[in-house]
This record gives C-alpha cells, sequence and structure tokens, in this order.
C-alpha cells in the first residue's frame, strides 16, 4: 500500500513499475511466507486425505477457533552457501527477513552521511539537514493530505539548492527507506547523533536502538496480555518526548516478535519540542507503516503547534477507532 501511495518505482527491472499486474490474496500471501513469514498467522489444521473443497463461508468460524501456532523463528535453519559471499547477479535465493539481518552492519548509515557531506558542502550542516527532514517529511505527509502550507514550505527550501543538490536530497531519503528495510531501528537518530547534530545544552541526545528494544520489552510485558485476552482490540502508545521515534519503531518491533500486528493493534502518539525530531519521527513512523500522530509541542505545558498523521493512521481510519477507545475509557 505504501509503495503504491509514493509511487516509488523499480531500479532492478525494465519495465520501471513497482508492480506489473495486481496481485490477489494468494500472492501477497506466497510472497509474505517467504520475506516476511513473521507477520502470517499459523494455524494447526488436522490433516485430511486428498485436495479439501474450499468453503470459506462455512470454515471461517473453525478457523477462528483452531489453536495459533508461534511465527516461524526465522534464525532457525543452515544459511545459504553463498550468504557471506558476494551477491550473484543469478542467484534466485529470496531476500531473508529482518530478523536475520539484526545486529549486523547497516552499510545504508554510511552511505547517507558519505552522500550527505557532499550535499551542499559550503552550507551549515545543521540547516541542510533540517531542510532535508522537512522536505522528506512534506513528501510523505502530501502523499495523502495535500496540505498547500507543506507544499509551500517544501518549495520554498528546495529553492535554496541547486539541481544536484535538491537530487541529492531524493537519493537521501532512498538510503532511508533502504536503511530501514534493511533492519528497525531509529535510522535518523543514529545519524543525527554521528553527525553532532544534537543539542548538548538543550539535553538532546538519542537513545540507543538496542536499549530502546530493551525498554519496549519490558513495557509491553504490562500491555500485550489486555490482547491476549481479547479486552482490548489494540493498545495506544505515548511518547511525550519522542525523539526520531527510536522507541516507538522498537515497540512495533517487539509487537511483531510477540506475535501481534502493530499496525493493526498499536497507536502511538508522539510529541516533540523540536520541530527537526518530530519531522525525523514522522518519517520514520511513516516508512515503518506505524499508526501514529507525531505532534510539534511542549508537553509539559501541553501547547500542540501542529499534528500529523501517518498514511497508515489514514489508512487503518485510526481517527475513529481511536475516538471510540477515548470515549469507552471516559465512560
Amino acid at each position: 500500500a505504501l509503495a503504491r501511495i509514493y509511487q516509488w518505482e523499480r531500479c532492478d527491472q525494465p519495465q520501471r513499475s513497482l508492480f506489473l499486474n495486481e496481485t490477489g490474496t494468494e500472492s501477497e500471501i506466497l510472497t509474505l511466507s517467504e520475506i516476511r513469514p513473521e507477520l502470517l498467522t499459523y494455524y494447526r489444521v488436522p490433516a485430511t486425505s486428498g485436495v479439501p473443497e474450499v468453503n470459506t463461508g462455512a470454515d471461517a468460524d473453525a478457523v477462528g477457533s483452531l489453536p495459533l501456532l508461534p511465527p516461524p523463528d526465522v534464525s532457525e535453519g543452515e544459511g545459504a552457501a553463498n550468504d557471506d559471499g558476494p551477491d550473484d547477479p543469478d542467484d534466485n535465493v529470496v531476500a531473508l527477513p529482518w530478523a536475520a539481518r539484526r545486529g549486523k552492519t547497516n552499510l545504508h548509515v554510511q552511505r547517507f552521511v558519505s552522500l550527505f557531506n557532499q550535499t551542499a558542502p559550503d552550507e551549515n550542516r545543521w540547516q541542510v539537514f533540517s531542510d532535508f527532514v522537512h522536505m522528506a517529511a512534506c513528501s510523505l505527509y502530501n502523499a495523502l493530505h495535500r496540505d498547500e502550507a507543506f507544499e509551500a514550505d517544501y518549495m520554498r527550501r528546495v529553492g535554496r539548492y541547486s539541481r544536484e543538490d535538491a537530487n541529492n536530497m531524493s537519493c537521501l531519503l532512498a538510503e532511508v527507506i533502504q536503511g530501514l528495510e534493511f533492519c528497525p531501528t531509529d535510522f535518523l537518530g543514529q545519524i543525527f547523533m554521528n553527525l553532532e547534530l544534537g543539542n548538548a545544552r538543550h539535553g538532546q541526545f538519542f537513545t540507543p536502538y538496542n536499549v530502546s528494544h530493551t525498554m519496549a520489552q519490558m513495557t509491553l510485558s504490562d500491555g500485550l496480555p489486555v490482547l491476549t485476552s481479547g479486552e482490548r482490540d489494540f493498545i495506544t502508545v505515548s511518547d511525550p518526548a519522542c525523539g526520531a521515534g527510536g522507541m516507538i519503531v522498537a515497540l512495533a518491533e517487539a509487537m511483531l516478535e510477540a506475535g501481534f500486528n502493530p499496525q493493526k493493534q498499536m497507536m502511538a502518539y508522539c510529541v516533540d519540542i523540536d520541530p527537526v525530531a518530530a519531522m525525523m519521527c514522522y518519517i520514520q513512523l511513516s516508512l515503518m507503516g506505524i499508526p501514529a500522530i507525531v505532534a510539534t509541542g511542549n508537553s509539559l505545558t501541553v501547547e500542540i503547534k501542529r499534528e500529523m498523521a501517518t498514511p497508515m493512521f489514514v489508512l487503518g481510519h485510526w481517527h475513529y477507532r481511536w475516538q471510540a477507545e477515548r470515549t469507552r475509557q471516559a465512560a
């Protein structure tokens, strides 16, 4: 869905399109079983002889009562003989899920830093980074919302740069996308600290992702039982000083590891007083497909200047689900 919204193109195929034909449910399930098996729900079905007839209407209730199987452990099994070697263009092996790449070096971090240093090298580094995250966030936000103020801000910022530097900005966003696809992490937060752009005077430091992941697992130990019991359909999480959104990304990853779907069972509300941090958070949560509202404002004084809904928040009709949950809690 996100690929269609942002009209991402493929660079490895001559047709330059992401989807040749509309895929059906069967194709999507087969694809997920290969590249993201942890997202599928598996049921233990008694073995039968022959090929069973498909009766979706009659079997729907029966399937819902079947015991759930744990998602497959992507770390199980032996690796292919050429996993550690150079990529073979004739190799037909499907890419491993991101869980198998956890802990490995994300080369897109260094590629981002290298390209960033080549972009408008005579300009202030913080200003270039600020313009990049604002422009990227505007592009993602206006894919659905079509806000004229965001479009005007984008045009004002991009007008400062040459055609080559503006093209580099697009390439930087591509590195962010590929970096998050490689493995869920606080990609932009790590970049921000590597470039030494943090404001130490204001205590602006981004938590290492491995620490965020551990904290997420501890936090969810209290929240997931209400989903398991069926007491609630989803949980809400809030980060009043969200930074680049690393904690929310870690919560989503921890939910996946526990067998839950954060796109349907978690909604996040994030606030940061720094507009640059809020934009970084919006970019990452949008690209990760996490339903969230990202606000720029002061959590202590409850002064909110701007709220931005991620694409998955809009596509999942979370405004109505969230309002219904708030009404339920008030009652």
